[in-house]
């Protein structure tokens, strides 16, 4: 039940040993839950299993049609470091938006929220740690929430434990949809452990 984000390369995400990665050397790769909608205010998670060697995180805001999308994760191929990141795509143009002060790691779980409707509020978590919090206007709608990740190499588990969902009871976790072929699923939450 998932689709292949627009804008991307000529390729899905994959599973390789348990985990996410990408099928398509060099070229960025997502992929989004269809079989659910999301409210505009919604969170996406993941866990690095290890780091992309180009660009890798947690997407909300994710447009069906272009490649506009919040995210947040590390971003090598554009910054050469793997500091932590909160980003934009808006119509296939990249902008960091802000950076925290510390890197990405192995085993980090990275989780963006994003709510608001004129100025939206970005927080970025690691860990469970709020290390971002910034504002910004350009994407003031989108029921997708997705993943994606550039590598220079096939066959390289990135993420695991991909969550997501809508921002409705302050805890953030109260959504719908999963990523992935292996879920755990109630009414209004949805989990996916790889």
């Amino acid at each position: 039940h998932y689709t292949r984000t627009a804008g991307e390369g000529a390729a899905d995400p994959g599973i390789f040993s348990n985990a996410v990665d990408t099928t398509l050397t060099g070229n960025s790769v997502g992929g989004y839950w269809n079989k659910d909608t999301f409210n505009d205010d919604q969170f996406a998670e993941v866990k690095f299993v290890a780091l992309p060697s180009g660009e890798g995180g947690p997407r909300s805001r994710q447009s069906a049609s272009a490649k506009t999308f919040y995210w947040c994760g590390t971003n090598p191929n554009n910054h050469g470091n793997n500091l932590f990141r909160v980003m934009k795509y808006v119509a296939g143009t990249y902008t960091m938006i802000a950076a925290g002060a510390s890197s990405v790691a192995a085993g980090d779980a990275v989780r963006l929220e994003v709510s608001g409707a004129v100025t939206m509020t970005l927080i970025g978590k690691r860990n469970g740690v709020q290390e971002i919090s910034t504002t910004d206007t350009s994407i003031t709608s989108g029921g997708i929430v997705a993943l994606g990740l550039l590598h220079n190499a096939v066959d390289v588990a990135i993420f695991d434990d991909f969550k997501a969902g809508d921002l409705t009871d302050g805890s953030g976790w109260n959504g719908k949809g999963i990523i992935g072929s292996v879920q755990s699923k109630t009414a209004n939450q949805a989990s996916l452990v790889l």
